[in-house]
């Protein structure tokens, strides 16, 4: 009897492609063997059935797995059974004890998996990076809050792969990126984050959360920073103080933000064209304060900010007069009045009275026997200031002088005549 190995394929192997666990239906089916065949053609049957399994078990698809399931299980039939798989009678009259025993592939099912809810993606992030020194930086990330109101912002060195919109599982999701956390908020329709980062460019992705723990993706955006000014300084002429800089050749934008020692912090944005025009002029009147410029690249992503340079203006002081004048007439003993006038409003001042035996004047607020020591003072401009004191009589014959330790800037008048303490 001839075998067909293309009836063979097409009877017996393709309607076992789809199944799972033991191989069902006649085992001398699967092997060809047909009623009447005496030994021999058993023999060469097998034969013929096993090399078409080895023929096709190495090959892709249903088909070959189907024969490989077929070899592991003849493995086990001829080691149990060996020759006498070639008696007729085997095949007609196996008792119920001898069954063959079918080779059963470990399988498990793949469960189907639940569906991701549809849910909203985020569609635009406004993202502004200010780095802080060269290692670190701020990145100030603001978003519409979707209806679901979830988002996780992940930081990473390239885009995602998945386009705005696709589902992402939870497994791929934590495996993309960094996620950022910080406190989170909410203005209105927005939310916003204030996260450090590390230094140089990188990508900011939205994912906005479903229930399986997986998430829909929304659009990435590239953010870094950009090159700082060099040379910044400042001239003060008058209450104006006129800031000049070295433009980075991609740098046409500037942020400036002036904080004052007292008041309300200033910010200002000026164009290369605008600063070459009408030069930058900070109204910093006579306290004094700190600027900070920041080189600006504008991108469709949002605002790249520098590394800040900044630089100190030093107050204009007014002028302390103050006067040391006897209390108690010829027979004080010592005893003095402290009195303050200034000629504009002073404040955070720190007043230090001093002695020194002899002849000589006290030349540091450090130098002497300190009499009077005051913080945080307030010297309306027009209303004296006093209080009174005693010179102790260890320090007597001395001299007495007042300094003004700050802020920097005040000129303080001595009155020469009251100094000396006998």
């Amino acid at each position: 009897m001839t075998f067909d190995s293309r009836a063979y394929l097409r009877d017996v192997v393709n309607p076992l492609r789809d199944q799972v666990g033991a191989l069902p239906g006649d085992l001398a089916r699967h092997y060809g063997v047909e009623p009447g065949m005496t030994s021999t053609e058993i023999a060469d049957r097998l034969g013929k059935v096993r090399e078409f399994w080895e023929q096709r078990q190495g090959g892709s698809g249903a088909a070959a797995r189907v024969c490989a399931r077929m070899l592991d299980r003849d493995e086990i039939l001829r080691r149990d059974h060996g020759d006498r798989m070639h008696s007729p009678d085997w095949w007609t009259s196996l008792p119920e004890e001898e069954a063959p025993e079918e080779f059963e592939e470990d399988f498990e099912e793949d469960e189907e998996p639940e569906p991701v809810k549809p849910v909203a993606h985020v569609e635009r992030l406004r993202v502004t990076v200010t780095a802080e020194d060269q290692d670190s930086a701020i990145a100030h990330i603001a978003w519409h809050t979707p209806p679901s109101g979830r988002v996780s912002i992940r930081r990473s060195p390239v885009p995602p792969v998945w386009p705005p919109g696709t589902p992402v599982r939870a497994a791929d999701l934590r495996g993309f990126g960094e996620p950022l956390a910080g406190d989170r908020l909410t203005v209105g329709p927005e939310s916003q984050i204030a996260v450090r980062v590390p230094g140089g460019p990188h990508v900011y992705t939205p994912f906005t959360l479903d229930d399986q723990g997986g998430g829909v993706v929304g659009e990435p955006v590239s953010a870094g920073v950009a090159d700082s000014v060099q040379q910044l300084r400042a001239r003060r002429t008058g209450s104006e103080v006129v800031l000049s800089w070295i433009w980075p050749p991609s740098i046409n934008l500037v942020d400036i933000t002036f904080t004052p020692a007292d008041g309300p912090v200033q910010r200002r944005r000026m164009t290369r064209g605008e600063v070459a025009e009408q030069g930058c002029r900070i109204p910093a009147g006579a306290g004094g304060g700190r600027i900070t410029v920041c080189a600006v690249t504008r991108t469709r992503d949002g605002d790249l900010l520098s590394a800040p340079r900044s630089v100190t203006v030093e107050g204009v002081g007014g002028t302390l007069t103050y006067r040391l004048p006897k209390v108690g007439g010829p027979l004080s003993r010592g005893r003095r009045m402290l009195r303050v006038t200034v000629d504009r409003t002073c404040e955070g001042v720190e007043l230090r009275l001093v002695v020194m035996p002899g002849n000589a004047l006290p030349a540091r607020p450090d130098a002497g026997e300190t009499l009077l020591h005051f913080t945080g003072l307030r010297f309306e401009a027009g209303t004296p200031w006093e209080v009174p004191f005693t010179v102790p009589r260890h320090a007597r014959p001395g001299r007495l002088r007042c300094f003004v330790v700050s802020p920097r800037g005040i000129r303080v008048v001595d009155p020469i005549d009251e100094m000396k303490v006998s």
